[in-house]
């Protein structure tokens, strides 16, 4: 017997793992706007109020917020929002050095 026949059609193994990954991606998707959501409104935040006496630890959390949001846009497959993003940590890092 094989493992199609073992299963009924409707729970075929390699379809229930193609389900089950696309309603995980769904779901990461929706995190991940959320989180983007989040991240993005305090990136802005952060950056129109620089200022001499917070600009180090401003810079890491705005590091650290477009970090987040490349890694996310990588999980979720987003590449332009990735792209963008590492775009941005590159001229932070620049800014750094």
């Amino acid at each position: 017997m094989t493992a199609s026949e073992s299963y009924p059609q409707n729970l075929n193994p390699a379809s229930a793992v193609d389900s089950a990954e696309a309603e995980l991606q769904q779901e990461l998707r929706e995190m991940f706007e959320v989180d983007t959501q989040q991240y993005l409104e305090d990136y802005f935040r952060l950056v129109q109020y620089l200022n001499p006496q917070s600009w180090a630890g401003d810079i890491q959390h705005i590091y650290r917020a477009v970090h987040t949001i490349k890694g996310g846009a990588v999980t979720v497959e987003a590449d332009p929002i990735n792209h963008k993003a590492l775009e941005n940590i590159r001229s932070w890092t620049n800014k750094l050095h």
